[in-house]
């Protein structure tokens, strides 16, 4: 072998070796993206535009949560956010952050002026302006929450609104909070009649929209002679739609809950009793405090004969009122399945926002 061969071999070496290091080099990489993510190094802005470096509360245990001024599910609860922040400061921070012009959200300015108004005096809130935080945790919708431990390592992340003490005991669980924080409350299981078995030739299909489908579907869960409830998007522009898009792109989907029921124990028109007793039939796009097309209120069929049996209904409760009611009834066009965190929502959640007094469809009609 010369030494132009043995430079040639020499050489092949060196390269086998780079090419396996950035190998290697890639694979770590890739293995180290799999963790939830840290805050070291992320710096946000306070009220004031001064900025907020994260890195600062090493040492500390922290609740984050991220909301929307637009939220109303986010801003019916910060008043439990302002017990938070001083029930819990000796075990652990609490941190509220916005999106200024993202997602729908204020303008920082229009945000000051407005939470000047509606804000708490304890509670810290930080801008997000590039959606640092969004992005670290692969934010899907509002209110989320974010555990961190004292290494200022993400330990969990979950979407929806929780109670303090759900918060408490998640912070406990995952960041080694001091044991003094309460246990999380025992999920509560909603009190109406267990379900039976129906023979599939008695049931029948109609889909009800009547604001947050959270509390809808928690309502009609509850009585009798229903089989089954799942929360979805009626008749909008599109298929496929995500919460965001009735949000944020005006898709003209309303909230809505598939009811199964079992026609010969609970007829379509006892059922739409029920309905009435939960909704304000008169108030157009909107129930409760949420406000926008998705809340409006719609009967939406399948089987042809329903539209009359709606149609008499509402000419029996219109008697009521002095308003013209304003449900609409409709052919369905177009249903698809909500997210999977939105189905029975109340039952995961059951200290969460609920427009409807559950309590009256134990009432019976």
């Amino acid at each position: 072998m010369n030494s132009y061969q043995k430079k040639l071999i020499l050489l092949v070496l060196v390269l086998i070796a780079i090419i396996a290091a950035g190998f290697y080099s890639d694979k770590k990489d890739a293995s180290a993206g799999e963790n939830l993510g840290s805050l070291k190094g992320v710096v946000l802005e306070d009220m004031y535009g001064n900025p907020y470096d994260l890195s600062k509360l090493q040492g500390h245990n922290v609740y984050i949560k991220l909301w929307a001024s637009w939220c109303p599910i986010c801003t019916s609860g910060l008043g439990n956010v302002e017990t938070l922040t001083t029930d819990s400061q000796k075990d652990f921070q609490v941190i509220t952050v916005v999106f200024p012009d993202q997602n729908g959200e204020k303008s920082m300015e229009d945000f000051r002026k407005w939470y000047e108004v509606a804000g708490k005096p304890n509670t810290i809130v930080l801008f997000d302006k590039e959606g640092v935080l969004a992005n670290l945790v692969n934010l899907k919708a509002f209110p989320a929450n974010i555990f961190v431990d004292k290494h200022l390592e993400i330990k969990q992340v979950s979407t929806g609104d929780l109670s303090n003490d759900q918060i408490k005991a998640i912070m406990t669980k995952t960041t080694g909070a001091d044991n003094k924080l309460t246990e999380a409350p025992a999920t509560i299981t909603p009190t109406g009649k267990p379900h039976q078995t129906y023979d599939r030739g008695d049931t029948r299909v109609i889909y009800l929209a009547g604001g947050c489908f959270w509390g809808v579907q928690a309502f009609f869960d509850r009585i009798p002679g229903v089989i089954s409830t799942e929360v979805g998007y009626a008749n909008g522009k599109w298929n496929n739609p995500s919460y965001e898009d009735l949000k944020l792109r005006h898709s003209g989907h309303a909230e809505t809950v598939k009811v199964t029921y079992d026609n010969k124990k609970l007829p379509l028109a006892d059922l739409l009793q029920y309905y009435f007793k939960a909704i304000d039939p008169t108030a157009v796009n909107h129930q409760g405090g949420d406000y926008g097309v998705q809340y409006r209120s719609g009967i939406y069929y399948v089987n042809p004969e329903d539209k009359a049996i709606a149609e008499q209904v509402i000419a029996q409760e219109q008697k009521k009122y002095k308003q013209k009611i304003a449900v609409e009834v409709l052919p369905l066009k177009r249903y698809d399945p909500a997210e999977a965190y939105h189905q029975k929502y109340l039952k995961e959640h059951p200290y969460a926002y609920c427009h409807i007094d559950l309590s009256i469809a134990e009432k019976g009609l």
